[in-house]
This record gives structure tokens, C-alpha cells and sequence, in this order.
């Protein structure tokens, strides 16, 4: 009986591997309004199961960045699918080739700000439930 419930579940386990949901979106990237998803560095992660998407399907991220004006960088976390925003959400943000970083949280909102930076080479956004997303910003100006 063991070793039936067991070939069962190992049966849901692997269909589960090679099925990609409909209608799944991936992650997504905007800068001052406009989507840029060359950016994003790895969108379907390999974990090593030989699936382009390991078995484990988990919610993707919207990262929309703005600069404004009055010398403020800001970014907006939310859900790809409901865009709900994600409050909470872990963000790095690398300057200087990674010799650089800073860590701090989305508020109650899943926004961020910082004060200008003259360079962000890269966005970090990582949550539990959510697919870690890397945006590379290295080579783009960012302020006038």
C-alpha cells in the first residue's frame, strides 16, 4: 500500500514538472513608463531537474522604476498576474560592479525610494513566495 501511494504521488510530482501552466505571464520590467524586459537577467530559472522551470512554479514579479525631477529614484513591486503590490519585497540595489550595495525593504505599498544615484548597475527584488528577479541597469543613464 506504501509503495502505491508513494508511485502516485511521485507520478503528480513529475506531471507537475512538465506542465507549464496557461496563461502563465513571466516577470516583468518598466523604466519611467515603458517596458524593458531585455533587462531582466534570467526570467526561467534552471534548477537543475532539466526543466526550464524546475518543479517548483512560483509568482513572478513587476518591478516599474521611475527617476523624477526632484532627484529620486522609486520603484514599484507588484504581482505579474493580480498587480497587487507586495509589500515587504527585499530589494538591492549594486553600484560599482557589486562593490556597492544597498538593502532595504518595499513599505505597506511595494515601493521603494532612494535618493539619486548617479549608478545602479543592478535591481535585486527577492520575496518569499515570488521568483527572485535581477534587472541589469549597468549602461542605461538613469538621470539627465
Amino acid at each position: 500500500m506504501m509503495s502505491r501511494t508513494l508511485s502516485a504521488l511521485l507520478l503528480v510530482i513529475a506531471a507537475g514538472c512538465s506542465a507549464v501552466p496557461k496563461g502563465y505571464k513571466l516577470s516583468e520590467f518598466y523604466f519611467n513608463g515603458k517596458k524593458d524586459n531585455t533587462r531582466i537577467e534570467s526570467r526561467i530559472p534552471d534548477y537543475g531537474d532539466g526543466h526550464p522551470d524546475g518543479c517548483m512554479v512560483m509568482g513572478e514579479m513587476s518591478l516599474a522604476v521611475n527617476y523624477s525631477a526632484a532627484g529620486f529614484f522609486e520603484g514599484v513591486v507588484t504581482d505579474v498576474n493580480s498587480q497587487i503590490t507586495i509589500p515587504g519585497a527585499n530589494v538591492t540595489i549594486s553600484a560599482g560592479n557589486d562593490t556597492t550595495q544597498l538593502t532595504f525593504w518595499t513599505d505597506s505599498s511595494g515601493v521603494f525610494k532612494l535618493n539619486k544615484r548617479t549608478s545602479v548597475d543592478y535591481i535585486g527584488i527577492s520575496c518569499i513566495g515570488y521568483r527572485n528577479l535581477k534587472v541589469k541597469l549597468a549602461g542605461k543613464k538613469l538621470f539627465k
